[in-house]
């Protein structure tokens, strides 16, 4: 009998690791995964005096879903996590069918209690991890196992932290959301091209369709998936740029299009009320993209299951040190 900590994500799938991409797949999950991130990056700093003049009845439109976290998890009083770390786990989730999915991107966004920084922390999707109850897989099984709560309990687990909020989406309109803002412009270090589209080394400007085929490219890139994921975050980078820049807050019209529109994709865990997020934004002090920090777990190459699946180590050292700086609060003196 095929031990269960065999049975890796893509085998549940039934999809060859070698295979050449699924376009129609990657732009659906990396869709997903922006707008997760855009919606939570974006809305918690624009600011207070932008909910008041734009209408926290937007806040309303965002999807809060029960069970989400763990069922054993306390509920802390806004009250309680001043000054102190705040975790959201973002899942992008590629369902199939009946199915329910897998988590095509997991991502940590991590507060500092002094709330000046925000830092972007990729999971690798074929990082090969605990999971409570499955033995060791690819930390993307998780959720295919357990849905949410189990995504929470593997990085908790994995990383010894606890998650206070979490957040999913299946929305696909990425391509209106980038061209509502005008487009984003990021710094470009590896030249491609991808679905027609020519990337040069420098800042390139990206629109909907372009922003699209230049995050979801792994594929012709030297380091794939760690390329991939770092483009990802650089997008994300500018998003942000773009929402809390004076272009969009100074103009209700583009700005109501956004939030509605990122509104519209994204699912919460039922604790993230109007009330926790204007808390949050209260405190912030975020002036620009300089400060979100962006980085990726630590990895230490690659392994290959006993039923064949390739998957990425984790580097347990550097897991732990990452872990001590997220627990403690000191991020800004973790070395990776």
């Amino acid at each position: 009998m095929q031990d269960e900590s065999d049975v890796v994500v893509d085998d549940l799938f039934s999809q060859d690791e070698d295979a050449p991409p699924e376009p129609r797949r990657s732009r659906r999950a990396l869709r997903r995964w922006l707008v997760v991130l855009g919606v939570l990056v974006g809305v918690l700093t624009i600011g207070v005096g932008s909910l008041a003049s734009y209408g926290v009845q937007t806040l309303n439109t965002v999807r809060r879903e029960p069970g989400l976290l763990p069922v054993d998890r306390p509920t802390v009083s806004p009250e309680k996590l001043v000054a102190q770390p705040v975790n959201f786990l973002l899942l992008g989730i590629d369902k199939r069918g009946s199915d329910r999915g897998r988590s095509d991107v997991t991502m940590l966004v991590h507060s500092d209690p002094s709330r000046a920084k925000l830092y972007l922390i990729s999971l690798p999707r074929d990082l090969w991890v605990p999971i409570p109850g499955h033995g060791k897989n690819k930390i993307n099984a998780a959720y295919a196992f357990g849905g949410a709560p189990l995504a929470v309990r593997t990085v908790e687990k994995l990383l010894g932290i606890q998650i206070d909020h979490v957040a999913l989406t299946d929305f696909d309109g990425f391509f209106r959301l980038v061209d509502d803002l005008g487009g984003v412009t990021v710094f470009n270090t590896i030249p491609s091209s991808n679905l027609g589209f020519n990337f040069r080394r420098g800042e390139i400007k990206l629109t909907g369709a372009s922003a699209l085929a230049y995050v979801q490219q792994r594929y012709n890139l030297p380091r794939g998936d760690f390329d991939r994921a770092e483009r990802q975050r650089l997008v994300m980078k500018a998003i942000f740029d773009k929402v809390a820049s004076g272009q969009t807050l100074t103009n209700p019209g583009r700005f109501l299009a956004v939030v509605k529109r990122l509104s519209k994709s994204v699912t919460v865990d039922d604790t993230l009320t109007n009330e926790r997020i204007l808390a949050l934004v209260q405190e912030l002090q975020l002036t620009s993209g300089q400060d979100i920090a962006q980085l990726q777990a630590p990895v230490a190459g690659f392994g290959r299951s006993s039923a064949g699946a390739s998957y990425v180590k984790p580097d347990k050292a550097g897991i732990a040190r990452l872990g001590d700086a997220l627990v403690s609060g000191r991020m800004d003196s973790y070395k990776g």
